[in-house]
């Protein structure tokens, strides 16, 4: 992911869990980075009686080695009707055919190549869910936009579910059966119809992230996940409770089993055996789990800088493989092998290779040297199940390292230390290669760190635009020298 994205992605999750991050789950520590690592033999602990998930579990079938997630497909629209898209979640509605909405509208894609079929403008959409023919979008604030999607490529106002009061916005929205169930924090997850009748409540303290399956709902009631009969709305009835080693954000619930992402806290899966919820396995991923797709054994996972994709076993979950987004992945849904992600300016189509698994690395972008403190660390994480070679292709001159070359086992993390020199003002990089497809080479940018108010910062570039011209061209800080530049950044969560 471009760094912009990236430093985007940190402020939107900065928006959403607050200022301080809070403890790690139970298993997994915090690194220097902030975020929170499975070390390599362990996993996060459920609160349940089920065997935690190990990490590293034998996946059970006989792997080929290579790229596990082929891109069928991006297409990025910047403007629907004059207005930026930034698409925020996803819907599969047949094996060809998926739906993703946006700030600006709903549009309808074309499984097979990735391609657009049609869009329609409607109030900003931030939430989607689907069912059949039947699409509905959410504003999160005062109402939910029902649409008919049953014959391609007619999107169809069906109708509007407003609601009186928007000082508390709603979240998590799901359908089913022509139910639709709302998150609505204190006030609860509530069942309406699509004629915007009120069919029952579901008590909670914070209701976020919601699922409904025929006479089954699940919310996430901070950090619980509880499992609902909704047979009778109006009365209905708590069958389980669990706790969560984090709010939950996302819900998929196909009747039988939970997947719940989680942010920073990660992924998590449950069975639902005789109305009990049956801990599964739970994975810390990179980034933050925003969105998350059950695809009968398999779970995709949205996380801002990864659409990751997990393999439940009898031991737990496995990491089969990682996709980058073109910007940030932020909704994901999927089926039969196939997902599509919301990647915020565009839409990407996805495809699993069934049972092809590869190294996954995480390795930082930059490191940032200050005076009397010329030792940096890198961390070379391989997230794939199977082992990752790296090494560094180029030493620059005036930079010493630790090892130039590391093995790095599945799950499992290789430290090396960066000397650079006692001054640092300019800007350098360490080249490296890997036998992850997906990331064979790059490098890392080596800078001098903020040196305080007043102090010359080394010259940059980004690209960038100038409302209303959305050409985006090379801003340099040396060329704004004397001028006076406003930044404006744009976050929906």
């Amino acid at each position: 992911m471009p760094m912009a994205s990236r430093i985007l992605a940190s402020m939107l999750l900065g928006l959403t869990g607050g200022c301080s991050p809070g403890p790690c789950p139970t298993g997994s520590v915090r690194a220097a980075d902030g975020l929170c690592y499975l070390p390599e033999d362990g996993g996060s602990d459920l609160g349940t009686d089920a065997e935690p998930d190990t990490g590293d579990s034998d996946t059970s079938v006989d792997l080929v080695d290579g790229d596990p997630i082929r891109v069928v497909g991006f297409e990025g629209e910047h403007e629907l009707g004059g207005r930026l898209l930034e698409w925020t979640d996803s819907a599969i509605l047949s094996d060809s055919v998926g739906a993703v909405c946006g700030v600006a509208g709903v549009a309808l894609v074309d499984l097979t190549n990735g391609s657009t079929i049609s869009s329609r403008p409607t109030p900003p959409c931030l939430r989607m869910a689907a069912d059949g023919g039947v699409v509905v979008a959410s504003d999160r604030r005062s109402q939910l936009t029902i649409l008919d999607v049953a014959s391609p490529p007619d999107i169809l106002e069906m109708g509007f579910i407003r609601f009186d009061s928007d000082d508390i916005r709603h979240e998590d929205i799901a359908i089913h059966d022509r139910r639709i169930l709302v998150g609505w924090h204190g006030n609860g997850a509530r069942l309406y119809d699509p004629s915007s009748n009120l069919l029952g409540t579901l008590p909670a303290t914070d209701a976020f992230a919601v699922g409904l399956h025929a006479d089954r709902a699940v919310i996430s009631d901070a950090a619980e996940l509880v499992l609902w009969d909704v047979t009778d709305a109006r009365s209905p009835v708590e069958l389980s409770r669990v706790a969560l080693p984090g709010e939950g954000r996302d819900i998929e619930f196909d009747g039988e089993r939970v997947a719940v992402a989680m942010g920073g806290a990660g992924v998590g899966v449950w069975d639902v055996q005789d109305d009990t919820l049956v801990a599964r396995g739970s994975m810390i991923v990179p980034g933050a789990g925003l969105a998350v797709a059950l695809d009968v054994d398999e779970v995709w996972v949205g996380s801002w800088q990864h659409t990751v994709l997990l393999r439940l076993t009898d031991d737990g979950l496995v990491t089969m493989g990682h996709e980058s987004p073109r910007f940030s992945a932020m909704g994901i849904s999927a089926e039969g092998g196939t997902a599509l992600v919301a990647d915020w300016h565009g839409h990407m189509t996805l495809q699993r290779e069934r049972d092809v698994s590869s190294p996954e690395l995480i390795v930082n972008e930059a490191l940032y040297f200050t005076a009397g403190d010329t030792t940096q660390i890198v961390r070379v994480e391989n997230h794939g199940p199977r082992p990752l070679e790296w090494d560094f292709s180029e030493i620059p001159e005036g930079f010493s390292v630790s090892g130039s070359a590391v093995t790095v086992a599945p799950g499992g993390v290789e430290i090396i230390q960066v000397v650079g020199p006692e001054t640092l003002d300019y800007l350098a990089a360490l080249p490296w290669s890997s036998n992850d497809p997906d990331e064979s080479s790059g490098e890392i940018a080596l800078a001098p760190a903020d040196r305080g108010v007043g102090a010359a910062h080394p010259d940059f570039s980004l690209q960038g635009f100038v409302w209303p011209d959305r050409d985006t061209s090379e801003f340099s800080l040396s060329a704004q020298e004397g001028k006076v530049v406003v930044l404006a950044y744009f976050a929906l969560f």
